[in-house]
């Protein structure tokens, strides 16, 4: 399967899974202005390896800061947000994606069989940072493949990203089985997480609809609504006013009027704007505004 976002100006995205959606890779370039991704969680296993500039990531109460090369470990379920590049360039990565299903798969090869199904597969690294050229090398051959489509192109990515979580498998995560609470609740898979964050991000308040977010997102409204609201902790539109609230905090530190920033994110008047503003951050933005002008 083969599905991705349209570029957007600096943001871009692209999504990759086998046929039984076990195993997959999104390839994702953000800028961090542009691009708030509010804390959320999801039932695959993600490695995240930055690829150009830098990303920044919240995984629970950790805070990693990725360069080129480094990779860092999302396990189901386990909160976390994420920042993009800097003020001037957008940060670039790969998130490698396999699901319980399939890991469990892995540990068995490994020769490590959890005692019973409410086990999981923990994996811990073996350094605060892991840094991986291998990892690079396959992430740029899977770029190579994604630029020209030669037949097999399908099996060959499939081949190397197994090849990649082999590799650091073998050489900067120890697996081990550890009991769980029992089977968990549903979340959104992470490809439509991704999916339905890059709507919020490219749409304005006025513009933003349930029916149309359900449709890029490849789902019925009952299901997204449902797995989102346990992916995020709030309903899609609510997460949507937390991300314009977020770029809003952004628009005011640097100086712009609340009245610009409404209208700029979308909202048909700037009073409406606060009122949004206010749930969300427990403040007026005036006074985030004046505060930033006594400075």
């Amino acid at each position: 399967m083969n599905r991705g976002a349209s570029p957007a100006g600096q943001t871009f995205s692209r999504f990759w899974f086998n046929d039984r959606h076990d195993l997959g890779v999104h390839h994702f370039r953000y800028p961090r202005d542009d691009f708030e991704a509010i804390p959320h969680s999801h039932p695959e296993y993600t490695f995240v390896l930055c690829l150009r500039n830098r990303i920044d990531l919240e995984v629970g109460s950790r805070s990693l800061q990725l360069a080129p090369g480094h990779i860092a470990l999302i396990h189901p379920a386990e909160v976390h947000r994420g920042c993009f590049g800097d003020n001037r360039e957008p940060g670039e990565g790969m998130a490698v994606v396999i699901a319980s299903r399939a890991m469990h798969r892995l540990a068995e090869a490994f020769g490590i069989r959890p005692e019973s199904q409410h086990h999981t597969i923990r994996l811990s690294p073996s350094s605060p940072f892991c840094s991986s050229v291998e990892a690079l090398g396959y992430a740029n051959e899977i770029l190579d493949e994604w630029r020209v489509a030669r037949p097999g192109r399908s099996l060959a990515v499939e081949s190397l990203l197994l090849r990649m979580i082999v590799h650091m498998l073998r050489d900067h995560f120890e697996m081990m089985p550890e009991a769980g609470p029992g089977l968990a609740e549903p979340e959104l898979p992470g490809w439509q997480m991704g999916l339905a964050l890059e709507y919020m991000n490219s749409t304005a308040k006025a513009d933003f609809r349930l029916a149309e977010l359900c449709q890029r997102v490849g789902s019925s409204e009952s299901r997204l609504v449902r797995l989102f609201t346990r992916s995020a902790g709030c309903l899609p539109h609510h997460a949507f006013d937390r991300v314009l609230a977020c770029k809003a905090v952004r628009m005011l530190r640097a100086g712009r009027a609340v009245k610009d920033v409404a209208y700029a994110l979308g909202f048909r008047s700037d009073s409406h704007f606060c009122v949004v503003f206010r749930r969300i951050m427990c403040r007026p933005p005036g006074e985030l505004a004046s505060d930033e002008g006594a400075t």
